[in-house]
């Protein structure tokens, strides 16, 4: 029947990559809502662990953190083995304090992407929140190190944190500064 359009042609429906763009856009513009819609119209047509990563950013940045942990968890079950989503993650436990899930899964990325030294620092975190300052001084020593690193004010600040943390508990706060004159070079 000419004129009449196949029931298999679509050619007015958005493919799962133009809910994907629209969400990313959104995302960037600072409208979490649209991002959120896009993306969950976007996994409605393809259960892709990629798109569950960045709605779980996208959930985080709108304060859920509930929501973003299941869809970092469900990403990685869909792809136990691409390192991001287990940074994502160990990130997401070293907020909520639970540094010994963060140390499970920046461990994790090491071992699938040991070029990624920026987990040993993120590690070296949560194993000094631990007071596992030896464990936490290797893991910073490797970090800083690295030229990918090196010389970051970024990371500094992180170090200072870290001091700011201790609350005046001068044994760990002197381990504190004593470590970061080891490891943090001058750059110049």
């Amino acid at each position: 029947m000419e004129g009449n359009v196949s029931a298999n042609c679509r050619t007015s429906s958005k493919t799962v990559n133009d809910f994907v763009l629209a969400g990313i856009k959104a995302y960037n513009e600072g409208n979490m809502q649209n991002a959120l819609n896009q993306l969950t119209r976007a996994l409605d047509l393809s259960n892709d662990a990629g798109i569950y990563g960045i709605r779980c950013l996208c959930r985080y940045r709108d304060g859920d953190t509930t929501d973003a942990m299941n869809d970092v968890n469900k990403a990685i079950s869909i792809d136990p083995k691409f390192s991001l989503f287990y940074l994502i993650r160990g990130l997401f436990h070293q907020k909520e304090s639970k540094n010994k899930e963060a140390i499970d899964d920046f461990t994790n990325v090491l071992s699938m992407t040991p070029e990624m030294v920026s987990a040993y620092a993120w590690r070296g975190i949560s194993k000094y929140r631990l007071k596992e300052y030896d464990a936490a001084l290797e893991d910073f020593t490797v970090a800083f190190n690295s030229p990918a690193v090196k010389c970051s004010p970024s990371w500094e600040n992180v170090i200072r944190n870290l001091a700011k943390e201790e609350k005046g508990d001068n044994g760990y706060l002197k381990k504190l500064i004593e470590m970061s004159q080891r490891i943090i070079p001058a750059c110049g």
